[in-house]
Parts: structure tokens; C-alpha cells; sequence
């Protein structure tokens, strides 16, 4: 093997800056104008606020014969077709498939009205609710519709607004981005302290005039908790190349920085914060740094960076990396489980990924203006010399046979971008559907695919879909991607962007490997309760391998093949924390339990 070079200049003690680089052309964004291309299985990073205790929820489910839910009280427009109905539509709150929606129609007022809810004198309440619009539709260009959330102390006769989706001023959170993205699912929280003490109904209220159909989910009132730090987004950069790689050549190992955007949704200010990343390695650690703030004031959000990049990689390949990103204070929050985030990455012998988990679809084929011909790849930044042997491409099955698709490679300089390698035209099969097409690159003169060391490349596919349907797999689950440095989408000749997902495109520095098993993200594994007293629990797991590893790196427990419903009892271990491992079909979740008794 070559000697492996890991640019120590900056794995020793780098300034972390969120808004680094790579050495190249910066795209533009562009969005989908498909709505319903999501996935099998929707997942994303969803911070949400803890509750102490819920005094109502709402999940629409099991309404799909019987609606409105019960005790809920529906108000239909006279003069539209379309009115609030249960519905099960594809872009769901992430709780099962049920959803209160409320299609597009001309001249609506339709209303959705909770029962009677007792807020309690002492404590602090909020309400909050999932929520998916268009936003093009809802407030520009054209802002033909409003939903508000009303409340009414008075059993209906009066209503007050609490929440417009074209209100900026309440709409934006830490959490929540201005312009939001359209029909993605985002949780709105309300402070309900100045109804301490009163019977109150909240209204769902759409009025639209040919605006676009509004969705909603999880509808809770609940009591907040003083202190509550959340991580709203985890960062990873893998040096210049910067986002997320979900699998890295040994040969092409480069150092990583760990950061987050840390929100203190509590009433307190949170004092000496400490950031931390854990880097494991079957339970052994090889790496925890943190970073220390002063203080984050209640309701702010702050971006925290480690200086210390790791590089201490094991001497082969073939090690999958766990990483644990987490943050604490001096308060003792009573619930953490949004305080870390946790992902992991493998070393190949020669493949470089993006991707993590199938999600969904994407190509050229998804966007506006989309035509023939047109570009949708990954970014790979490759630090050492180097050998591009050929890719692979997961296809969607979703996808037209008869499609085509032309591998192409793209080198990024400081000032342009080069076509380095283009393949042969490739027909998409009945038989390629639901599978991966592993492309040798064409070699006319024996070094046509030697690379220089320190470029980005572009690895990608021009593709030719007339109007048919063409779509590759993709990861679009959010963190711990950074897409603007991952994905890449080229229309025309020379109009480039990059897009919320990060396809499933494989680039091979070695001879081509067997292809990764593909299945459907699960968005649903909770562990629980956390801190506990011994016994957890654990749902949505089924066929898993659950190890618990104490501070030592030692096994303490383990389950092989679990139950979707698994509990696992450390009463007669020490308190302390310990690292659960979660296993299934090569995907893993890493927690941190707290054994407090």
C-alpha cells in the first residue's frame, strides 16, 4: 500500500469555521418541483423540545372512518369543495401515517377545532404542531392562502392568532428556516403562559383562495421544561472536501471537525456549556474533545466548533467509526435526549460515499427546466494521487426503463470545471430497478484515470428521460449531511446547483466491490427512559444486534436478533454512562445511557 497522507497541518489544531470550503466553484441552490418523491421510509434529523408532561396530543391516528377525532369540532366552508379530512399522504409527520389536510380550492374558510383544554396555573405550557405548506403558494410569490393557529377562551365565541405561516417574526426559529422549504415537516412551539389557569380551544384555520393544500400533525400541549439545551444541527467536515462521507478510501483518509448549533430552548440561561465529540471504535474510544462557552442565553442558539480535528485511524481498512456528538451544562436537564446526535463512517479499501441511507429518489429529471441531457452527481474531494477505476449508481424503481444515463467526471480547479472522464451511454433495464449498475471508466491509454492529488471531482451521470421517469436513490434524511458540499446537479451547459440530497453514487479508487444491501431507512428507533434506573427499552429494533458497553470499552449486555419491543436491565452494573450500539443490516445507532439509580 501507498503511504497514506492525512495533512497534519490541519488534524493538529485547526480553527473550526462552519462556513469553510472546498477548493473549487461554489454552486447555487435549487429545489425539487417534484412534491411526492420522498421515500419508502422518510427520515431526517428532528430536533424537537422535551416535555415534563402532556396534557393533550393529537396524532391523527385511527380516524380514517370516523373524523373529526373525537371531541374535535369541524367548521366546512360554504362556497368550496375542500375541507379539512384525514388523510395519509406520502409527506407524513414522521408518527405513523395519519394527518389532518386541507386541499386547494377557490374562496375556503374551513375550520378544525379542538376539544376544551384546562392549562394549569404553575408550570410552563406550550403548544406545538407539525406542519408541511408550499411555500410559493402561501406567502410569495404568491400568497393566496393563511393558516393560523387561533385560541378562544370563551368556548368559540371569540378567536385570537397566535401563529401565521407568512408572520416571519413567528415562524423562524432556531429550527425553522425563513424561506421554509416547501412541503418539508417542520414542529412549532408556542408559549401558552398567558392563558395560565384558563380553558382554551385552539383552532385550525385555513383561508386560501387557489393557494396549495396545507398538512398537520402531532398537535400537543404539554409542560416545558426549565432547562433545555438541544442540538439543532450536528456539523462533520471531512477536511477540504467538507460535508459528510459515509464511507472514505484508506489510502484517501483525511481529518474531521466536529461542531454543532446548540439552542437553549429553556426559561434558564445555560452556564459553562461544554460541546463534546466521541469517536468509537467497537466501544473503545479513540478520540473526545470538547469545547467550553461561558454561557448561552435562554431562547438563543449559538454555533460551537472543536478546534482538534481526529486522524486517529486504525492502521487497516474494513473499521466502521461511531460518533457521538453531545452537549451539557451545569443545570441537570431531567430528559437529554436531544442533547447529542449520533452517526458513524466506514474505511473501504477503495469507495468513497455520500450517502447513508435510502430515502428517496432524485436525478436531473427532478428539477425545474429539467432536459434531457442535463447533470446530477456527487462531489468527492481525493487529497492523495490516485487511480478513478469506475462508480456505481443505485437505481430507483420508480424509474422508466428505456431511460439513459452517460457517466461523467468532472475535475474542479480554482477556476473551472473539466470534463476528465465520460463513459459510455447506458439504457436503464427492468432488471436494473431496485438494484446498482457498477460502470468500469474507460482507460484508451492506460493512465487516462490517474488523478492528481488535491482536486474535488464531480462523479456523476448526464441523463436522457424524454418524459419518462428517471430517479437514482438518494439520502435525504439531512444531518449529518452538508448537501451544498455533497451534491451536485448541472442544467444546460453551464448552470450549476446543488440540492437537498445526497445521491446514491459511489466512486471506486480500487477494482469495483460487491454493492452495499439497500433497504429503507428506520426513522424510529427510541431508547428509554434516559437517565434510567436500570432497565431500557427499546422500540422499533426488531432483527437488531443491541450492545451495551460501559466506560472501559467492556460488553455489559448484549441482545442478537431483538424483538421489535427489546428491554435490557443494568440494575446490577455501577451508574454511570454507557454506550448502546444498535445494529441492523450494516446500519448503526449509537446512544448514550445514563444509569443513574
Amino acid at each position: 500500500m501507498r503511504k497514506i497522507t492525512l495533512l497534519t497541518a490541519l488534524l493538529i489544531s485547526a480553527v473550526f469555521v462552519f462556513g469553510q470550503t472546498f477548493t473549487g466553484i461554489n454552486d447555487a441552490k435549487i429545489n425539487s418541483k417534484k412534491d411526492n418523491i420522498g421515500s419508502p421510509s422518510k427520515k431526517e434529523f428532528k430536533p424537537m423540545a422535551n416535555a415534563k408532561a402532556t396534557i393533550f396530543e393529537e396524532d391523527f391516528e385511527g380516524w380514517e372512518t370516523t373524523w373529526p377525532p373525537t371531541g374535535w369540532t369541524q367548521i366546512d366552508g360554504v362556497s368550496s369543495a375542500q375541507h379539512w379530512a384525514y388523510s395519509t399522504d406520502t409527506e407524513n409527520g414522521g408518527n405513523g401515517t395519519g394527518q389532518a389536510r386541507v386541499q386547494y380550492d377557490f374562496n375556503q374558510d374551513e375550520w378544525l377545532i379542538t376539544p376544551a383544554i384546562s392549562i394549569p396555573s404553575t408550570g410552563i405550557y406550550m403548544f406545538s404542531f407539525d406542519w408541511s405548506m408550499y411555500y410559493d403558494w402561501m406567502v410569495s410569490p404568491n400568497e393566496n392562502g393563511d393558516f393560523t393557529i387561533e385560541i378562544s377562551t370563551d368556548g368559540g365565541s371569540t378567536w385570537t392568532m397566535l401563529w401565521n405561516e407568512d408572520d416571519q417574526l413567528v415562524v423562524e426559529t432556531p429550527t425553522i428556516p425563513w424561506p421554509w422549504e416547501t412541503y418539508t415537516y417542520y414542529t412549532s412551539q408556542l408559549d401558552l403562559t398567558a392563558y395560565a389557569g384558563m380553558d382554551v380551544q385552539f383552532a385550525l384555520h385555513y383561508v386560501a383562495n387557489d393557494a396549495a393544500r396545507v398538512q398537520i400533525d402531532n398537535i400537543k400541549v404539554y409542560e416545558a421544561y426549565e432547562d433545555e439545551l438541544v442540538i439543532t444541527r450536528p456539523h462533520f467536515w471531512f477536511n477540504y472536501g467538507g460535508g459528510y462521507l459515509a464511507a472514505q478510501p484508506y489510502e484517501q483518509l483525511v481529518g474531521i471537525f466536529f461542531g454543532a448549533h446548540v439552542w437553549n430552548n429553556g426559561i434558564n440561561d445555560a452556564t459553562n456549556l461544554v460541546l463534546s465529540a466521541e469517536v468509537l471504535n467497537e466501544g473503545s474510544s479513540l478520540y473526545l474533545q470538547t469545547k467550553d462557552t461561558v454561557i448561552l442565553s435562554a431562547g438563543m442558539e449559538d454555533s460551537i466548533g472543536i478546534a482538534t480535528g481526529f486522524a486517529e485511524y486504525l492502521p487497516d481498512f474494513g473499521q466502521t467509526y461511531d460518533v457521538t456528538i453531545s452537549v451539557a451544562s451545569d443545570a441537570v436537564e431531567p430528559d437529554m435526549t436531544n442533547n447529542e446526535y449520533a452517526t458513524d463512517f466506514i474505511v473501504t479499501e477503495g469507495t468513497f460515499a455520500r450517502w447513508k441511507e435510502y430515502t428517496g429518489g432524485v436525478s436531473a429529471w427532478n428539477f425545474v427546466d429539467a432536459a434531457d441531457g442535463d447533470y446530477c452527481g456527487v462531489k468527492f474531494y481525493v487529497p492523495n494521487a490516485d487511480t478513478l477505476y469506475g462508480c456505481r449508481v443505485f437505481i430507483d424503481d420508480r424509474t422508466n426503463p428505456g431511460t439513459t444515463i452517460v457517466p461523467k467526471v468532472y475535475q474542479i480547479t480554482e477556476t473551472e470545471r473539466i470534463e476528465f472522464i465520460i463513459g459510455d451511454e447506458i439504457d436503464i433495464l427492468e432488471s436494473d430497478l431496485g438494484n446498482w449498475i457498477n460502470i468500469a471508466y474507460p482507460d484508451a491509454t492506460g493512465t487516462d484515470l490517474v488523478v492528481e492529488a488535491g482536486f474535488t471531482y464531480y462523479v456523476g451521470f448526464e441523463c436522457y428521460f424524454g418524459t419518462d421517469t428517471l430517479l437514482f436513490g438518494t439520502d435525504a434524511i439531512g444531518a449529518p449531511h452538508n448537501y451544498q458540499y455533497e451534491s451536485v446537479l448541472r442544467q444546460g451547459a453551464d448552470s450549476w446547483y446543488y440540492f437537498e440530497s445526497a445521491p446514491m453514487i459511489e466512486l471506486f479508487t480500487a477494482d469495483i466491490v460487491s454493492a452495499p444491501e439497500v433497504t429503507a431507512a428506520n426513522s424510529n428507533i427510541n431508547v428509554y427512559p434516559n437517565p434510567t434506573e436500570g432497565v431500557i427499552n427499546f422500540t422499533n429494533v426488531a432483527k437488531s444486534k443491541i450492545t451495551v458497553y460501559n466506560v472501559l470499552g467492556e460488553v455489559v449486555a448484549q441482545v442478537n436478533n431483538a424483538n421489535d419491543l427489546t428491554t435490557i436491565d443494568l440494575s446490577r452494573f455501577d451508574n454511570g454512562t454507557y454506550t448502546v450500539k444498535i445494529e441492523n443490516n450494516s446500519k448503526v445507532v449509537i446512544k448514550k445511557v445514563v444509569l443513574s439509580k
